[in-house]
């Protein structure tokens, strides 16, 4: 390496062959001539410039890369180029995580110091990103054909895009881009966060030693919150179940001092009571609560044949116990169910056998007639109590009625095991998601297919909405959830990408948000995140024309009478219109705080649609609670 005018050797010989191993197709200097990162076939590796140390380990990434202008960063695209990764330049660890695309990148540049990152992808679409926190600071907008170049002004507060007729197009971005909430967990034994079971969305966020209630729209801690009697194990949440009944009225802990089994009742003024349940398992166990009356299930898993019911008020067993034929599995899910009067309890086995006990009693009652010699996953109620459920690791499902113990449906199969099924709320639909990478909509009643699949990659979780009109699917291959129509088997929303694999899709009972949660791989530990989603429009409400108009002019294309696109590039000359349009409706008519939020180029507007939390809020929110650290039981 040499300076420049002079010539003069800037590193020893020796030094820079120690820098390549084998053949360099690639070469990038910092601004500051302090780092050089070579590509080879093999990949990318950054050296110190003044020593030939390597900083960090090798990359594997084809050609293509740079460093940010303070050489603070550097990046690299993915092999497929679906991706660009940042990362820190004197140790090579991810600064955030991957920057996806819908497809392959064109073209990558920074800017405003390194604070901002530019790229363009074959979908026609110019990007900013934001190189702190690796999310979008402006949507999306006026998508082109290929061919087409974008510029960004020094400062990354415009953009310039240029077509192939010659025209340009000049947008304002509010640095401020549509983003989630991120609840990070900073331990190993991580705690549920349930929603609150009435509107609006509050999250109930669990510790090992409290719970806090948090407004999901502000971000803001509120009233409700209480204190823990004594610290609980985390593992009974995390893996063992949630101990928590669905309205909020007990939770069911095994606490880490005394390692004794509890019922806490809960009001107002948070933990009331405290029973312990005599003659609980020495060990960890899995929680069921009865829907009616106030009895909970606990399956041990040094006993998984043996079931036995407490009543959470006295906290005496309640009747025999149950004792199945062969072992409930007790891995990673437990398959068993209340009836909704609490009458009957129903459980499967690693065998594929289904028995139904009466819960006063302790006897079998009936013995259903499954899928014999098949590891049994899933076994619910039907809200409205005339169907169960039962689905197996080998991807078939039935439905039975629950009062005769028959058949209600055909098998219904999947390519692969069961890994979600769950009746809507009001019992009419079933869906059943699978690691075959589909969610499938049937008749609660009879298995009936009542939607095309919901192709999602390899799913590991599906929820309906409270009205179940749409469904919600993550994915732990696609690292994405999705938002679906029922109706339509259509997506209704663009994939919410994570950077690691994902646990869970939650609906808030108000259907305005989505809780996910992703699965800890290191360095990013296990997080919620909380995702403003397009609330459904109201019974005989159409889609408003300025909806259609905005999205005419953010996407820069119509659709014709034939249905194919066309170029309507003008029609960003409406966009004043739109806005005075949107000024005159009232706040509460279908989309318009969506559309307003759109049009909103102010840094200081909330993360997106539905929130009121700014984007600095939501940093200081993520800070505060990754410092809650929540120890494993010791």
């Amino acid at each position: 390496m040499w300076s420049l005018p002079d010539l003069g050797p800037l590193t020893e010989a020796g030094i820079v062959e120690n820098m390549v191993h084998g053949p360099a197709n690639d070469l990038f200097i910092s601004r500051d001539s302090r780092w050089v990162l070579v590509g080879s076939p093999q990949g990318k590796q950054v050296y110190d410039l003044a020593t030939g140390a390597k900083a960090g380990a090798h990359i594997a990434s084809p050609r293509g890369g740079g460093f940010s202008p303070d050489g603070r960063l550097f990046l690299v695209p993915s092999r497929d180029w679906g991706a660009v990764q940042l990362l820190h330049t004197a140790t090579g660890k991810p600064a955030t995580g991957p920057l996806v695309h819908p497809g392959e990148i064109g073209s990558i540049d920074f800017c405003d110091g390194g604070s901002v990152l530019l790229t363009t992808c074959n979908d026609g679409f110019a990007r900013l990103w934001d190189t702190a926190t690796g999310q979008l600071i402006a949507e999306p907008t006026l998508q082109q054909g290929r061919g087409f170049g974008a510029f960004v002004s020094p400062d990354g507060s415009q953009l310039v895009i240029s077509t192939t007729d010659g025209t340009l197009f000049r947008l304002r971005s509010s640095r401020s881009g549509h983003r989630r909430v991120e609840l990070p967990r900073n331990a190993a034994g991580a705690m549920p966060s349930l929603f609150l079971p009435e509107p609006p969305a509050r999250l109930l966020w669990l510790q090992r030693d409290r719970a806090r209630v948090i407004d999901v729209a502000s971000g803001k801690e509120i009233e409700g919150g209480f204190a823990f009697p004594e610290p609980v194990n985390t593992l009974d949440f995390g893996q063992r179940g949630i101990g928590i009944r669905p309205d909020l009225r007990f939770m069911v802990v095994r606490t880490v001092e005394t390692k004794n089994w509890q019922a806490w009742e809960l009001g107002n003024a948070g933990i009331t009571r405290i029973v312990p349940l005599e003659g609980a398992p020495d060990g960890i166990g899995w929680i069921r609560f009865s829907p009616a009356g106030d009895l909970v299930a606990i399956i041990a898993n040094d006993d998984p044949k043996r079931i036995r019911f407490w009543s959470l008020h006295s906290g005496q067993p309640v009747g025999p116990p149950c004792v199945s034929r062969a072992n409930v599995p007790t891995q990673n899910w437990i398959p068993a169910a209340f009836s909704p009067d609490g009458r009957l309890f129903a459980a499967g086995t690693i065998n594929g056998v289904v028995s139904i006990w009466d819960v006063a009693t302790g006897k079998e009652v009936r013995q259903l007639d499954a899928v014999r010699d098949t590891l049994v996953r899933f076994v619910e109620y039907s809200p409205d109590g005339t169907r169960l459920v039962t689905a197996h690791e080998t991807g078939e499902v039935r439905l039975w009625d629950a009062a005769t113990g028959k058949p209600a449906s055909a098998v219904l199969s999947h390519g692969e095991g069961i890994v979600r099924v769950v009746f809507s709320h009001d019992a009419r639909l079933l869906l059943t998601a699978s690691y075959d990478g589909t969610a499938r909509v049937w008749s609660g009643r009879d298995g009936t297919p009542v939607s095309e699949p919901l192709t999602h990659g390899s799913l590991r979780h599906a929820q309906f909405s409270a009205d179940g009109s749409r469904v919600a699917t993550a994915s732990s291959a696609g690292v994405t959830a999705h938002l679906w129509d029922v109706a339509t088997s259509q997506p209704l929303a663009e994939p919410m990408v994570h950077p690691v694999p994902l646990f869970t899709a939650i609906f808030s009972p108000d259907g305005r948000f989505l809780r996910t949660e992703t699965v800890a791989r290191p360095p990013i530990p296990t997080k919620f995140w909380l995702w403003s989603i397009p609330p459904p429009l109201p019974a005989g409400e159409r889609t408003p024309p300025w909806l259609l108009d905005l999205a005419t002019i953010c996407a820069g294309q119509a659709v014709n009478d034939e249905g194919r696109f066309v170029d309507a590039s003008d029609a960003v000359a409406k966009v004043d219109e739109v806005r005075r349009t949107l000024a005159a409706l009232p706040d509460d008519a279908p989309y318009v705080e969506w559309g307003r939020w759109v049009l909103n180029d102010s840094p200081d507007r909330p993360i997106a649609p539905g929130f009121t939390i700014t984007p600095a809020q939501a940093d200081k929110l993520a800070a505060t609670l990754a410092t809650d650290a929540v120890a494993p039981e010791p």
